[in-house]
């Protein structure tokens, strides 16, 4: 699971948008 140690950039967009959570992690 990426966490905000291994994606910060990904990390702000999943707090601010919770739908697009899955696809992030999954990139």
């Amino acid at each position: 699971v990426l966490t905000k140690e291994t994606m910060p950039k990904n990390a702000a967009i999943i707090e601010s948008e919770p739908k697009v959570r899955l696809p992030n992690i999954r990139f």
